[in-house]
């Protein structure tokens, strides 16, 4: 897997979708969703909600614009965890595909590095999602480094990538596939979009390569990422809990 890139900046709209990696925070009087988290273990939340050595529970949305914007049939990408291919110790991770997904192939989060990683997900309809992004998995974090007053958890960051095995050599990137069946095009995420050397002789550099989305967990510093407030109460496939034993009681 390659490692992950930091995203440049660019104005809006420069984009024909992103990968949207977020975890709700219930913080009082109003919920919010992040793209970073930190799972506090000295007692002190800066102000947010996150909870003792409480690990998040992270959603990936396709976030629709650009030529997206009309809905999307499908997505294929991976994520790259941590800021190489090696092992990355403190975390299990589960993922649950969205169920209404017609084909599941794959996962994005496991098997862990150095195991190569991709998920193809499809629908027999467009999908135009609510509010402009589509659902596509959620992740749970568990933790099995040791966490408390004495023990930080380790930090971790998660990218969206492309599939270790791309459908289409000329597509090494994260990708959503439009509603314009029977052609289905693809098209890269993200606005870092490069061209980049296709992996079959002559090699030319006639593919494309980007990244897209990220979340941080326990960044150094409690280094901050980006919250917005949840319109309208709590989000769509939201999962709340007092206490992450809660949490993994829905799963069992």
């Amino acid at each position: 897997m390659i490692a992950f890139t930091a995203l440049c900046t660019v104005p809006a709209f420069a984009s024909d979708g992103e990968l949207s990696l977020v975890a709700q925070n219930f913080k009082e009087p109003s919920p919010q969703e992040c793209d970073y988290w930190v799972m506090k273990h000295r007692g002190n939340t800066q102000g947010q909600a996150f909870g003792s050595c409480v690990p998040p529970v992270i959603q990936v949305y396709a976030s629709l614009g650009g030529a997206s914007a009309g809905g999307i049939t499908g997505a294929e990408f991976a994520c790259n965890i941590g800021p190489d291919a090696g092992a990355d110790p403190g975390y299990f991770l589960i993922e649950f595909p969205n169920f209404t997904a017609t084909n599941i192939l794959g996962r994005a989060f496991v098997p862990p590095d150095p195991s190569p990683r991709g998920m193809n997900i499809s629908w027999s309809d467009c999908q135009t999602g609510d509010g402009s992004r589509v659902l596509l998995e959620t992740v749970i974090v568990f933790n099995t480094a040791a966490c408390g007053p004495s023990a930080k958890p380790p930090a971790l960051t998660f990218g969206g990538a492309q599939h270790a095995s791309p459908s289409n050599v000329f597509f090494r990137c994260p990708l959503f596939t439009l509603c314009d069946g029977p052609v289905f095009t693809k098209v890269c995420l993200g606005t870092n979009i490069v061209d980049c050397q296709t992996p079959v002789p002559p090699f030319p550099n006639a593919s494309k390569c980007s990244t897209s989305g990220g979340f941080k967990l326990n960044a150094p510093n409690n280094e901050a990422g980006t919250c917005s407030n949840l319109k309208g109460g709590l989000a769509v496939n939201t999962i709340q809990s007092d206490t992450w034993s809660n949490v993994k009681n829905l799963y069992r």
